[in-house]
């Protein structure tokens, strides 16, 4: 930092509590045509395991109601597959190419 900048505010208070949520990840393979342009470069997205909650008091930095994300602390095999059908698929699919098949296999 130069000599007149000011340190970064810090929202987290102590290093101790830092919040710690499950994502998903998902990947494939890169596709390149015959041209060696990219057709997909295989990034699909990151998914966070997170809910958003109304905050049920009012609080220094923020009033009751308003809508808060908060991690889910035990991800089920029915969440895990919620989130695959309804948020993985549909990423999917929307940036799959046009001149593919549409056959999607998971592993």
């Amino acid at each position: 930092m130069g000599l007149q900048e000011h340190d970064p505010h810090r929202v987290c208070k102590s290093k101790r509590f830092i919040t710690k949520v499950m994502s998903l990840g998902a990947v494939g393979r890169p596709l390149f045509s015959e041209n060696d342009d990219v057709l997909r470069d295989g990034k699909i997205g990151i998914f966070p395991f997170v809910e958003k909650v109304a905050a049920t008091r009012k609080g220094k930095k923020r009033n009751a109601g308003i809508m808060d994300t908060k991690p889910i602390l035990s991800i089920t095999k029915a969440m895990f597959k919620d989130m695959l059908i309804h948020t993985v698929l549909p990423t999917i699919k929307d940036k799959w190419p046009e001149q593919l098949s549409k056959e999607i296999i998971i592993q």
